[in-house]
């Protein structure tokens, strides 16, 4: 007879196996370095799962974030190390966690959560709502040449070793996170796994280096990251890790650089914006290969506060009716007036005028994903044409979200 799995949360003691557990079920070996700094990020009251023995055989994790959404800044649990082992695969584990999981950020009053979906086909059924697409470029880095009126400005890049970087870059990105939606904050420990840099991290490829941008005064207002790889029977590519700038003629010299190293025929970075301004510096953008690729997927655990924290494009007024089968006190109608100083919602009996499923709410949120295109689909329904159009303009933003942090 299969034995029966035991809900348990770790130790601290236990997070090295649990998370080794994690990565058994990805079929990722965990490297030496790669556990240190895990464990050293992880929240052990925010790790559960089911263990037989001392066999950890399903896990889930989250981390307690801050998530730039339009105009704000929100509390979020990052959900993340979802696994149940193949052998107790269909036994109903995976939905005891996540909706436990689910109650208790409720219960902290965390009022979104969001993941990495390595199957995206299981989390619709707990609400989560692909929210932010990410965009894959590449190409041959000689046919990357600038449209000639692309402002470089007067500064310059200088590249820098991994010391040099460390103090420069938090402060930099933190200063930079708040105005792309999507991105969430980092911690201490999390910029160590960030500068990571052994062999299992390099996946093959060279060594993590780093590029500085600064202004003309010489202050530090970007940087970049990035690798050189060397495939079989191929030139030496360049991939991007992260390029993160203040300045438009910051971010334009920065990939001008990347661009022009010597040595490298092609170049891919697989997480940029829908919206990255350098498909429209080339001057033949017809050698840049785009690829849509999924990013993030947003669970709103708390409607009212939610709507409440992001600010919205045009002024809205608006009855929404929302339905979440699996968080209760979520369904109901909602009230929701806002614009680009702030929003009032409340709870009301009136009759709505969009009614949709808090999955749908969830896409909607970061303003990646319109209304009128998830009315399209089916998923808002509405009889009022003009509501839904101005409810959609509302819920975009100046910027498409970014799926830019992996947890």
């Amino acid at each position: 007879m299969r034995p029966t799995p035991t809900f348990a949360r770790p130790t601290s003691q236990e997070l090295a196996s649990f998370y080794q557990a994690a990565g058994h079920a990805f079929h990722e070996p965990v490297g030496p370095m790669e556990l240190e700094l895990s464990v050293q990020r992880f929240e052990p009251q925010r790790c559960a799962g089911f263990r037989v023995g001392e066999r950890w055989v399903a896990t889930v994790s989250s981390y307690d974030q801050q998530l730039t959404v339009p105009g704000g800044i929100v509390r979020v649990a990052a959900v993340n190390n979802v696994t149940v082992a193949p052998d107790f695969r269909r036994t109903g584990l995976m939905t005891r966690m996540l909706t436990d999981q689910l109650t208790d950020v409720a219960g902290e009053g965390i009022p979104v959560a969001s993941l990495w979906a390595s199957e995206s086909g299981i989390y619709g059924r707990f609400g989560y709502g692909h929210a932010v697409d990410r965009l894959a470029l590449s190409g041959p880095t000689q046919t990357m040449a600038f449209h000639p009126e692309v402002d470089l400005g007067s500064g310059w890049v200088e590249e820098v070793e991994t010391a040099q970087l460390r103090p420069v870059a938090p402060p930099l990105r933190a200063a930079w996170s708040p105005t792309r939606p999507g991105t969430v904050d980092r911690s201490p420990a999390w910029w160590n796994i960030v500068l990571r840099d052994d062999e299992q991290s390099r996946d093959g490829a060279g060594p993590l280096r780093h590029a500085l941008h600064r202004n003309a005064t010489g202050d530090a207002d970007g940087y970049a990251t990035f690798r050189i790889a060397r495939p079989p029977g191929d030139w030496r590519q360049l991939q991007v890790v992260e390029v993160v700038a203040h300045t438009l003629p910051g971010y334009a010299r920065l990939w001008r650089f990347l661009l022009d190293i010597d040595l490298v025929r092609t170049f891919r970075h697989h997480q940029c914006g829908t919206d990255e301004p350098l498909v429209h510096l080339v001057a033949d953008p017809t050698g840049l290969k785009r690829e849509l690729l999924d990013g993030l997927f947003v669970r709103i655990v708390d409607v009212e506060q939610a709507l409440r924290v992001r600010r919205y494009a045009v002024d809205v007024d608006v009855v929404l009716d929302v339905e979440d089968p699996l968080l209760p006190a979520n369904t109901g109608r909602y009230r929701l007036r806002g614009g680009r100083d702030g929003a009032d919602v409340t709870r009301v009996n009136d009759e709505p005028q969009l009614s949709m499923h808090v999955r749908t709410l969830g896409s909607a949120y970061l303003g990646g994903v319109s209304m009128a295109t998830l009315a399209r689909a089916g998923l808002v329904h509405t009889d009022d044409d003009a509501c839904l159009a101005r409810t959609s303009t509302a819920f975009g933003w100046d910027r498409a979200p970014l799926a830019a942090d992996f947890f």
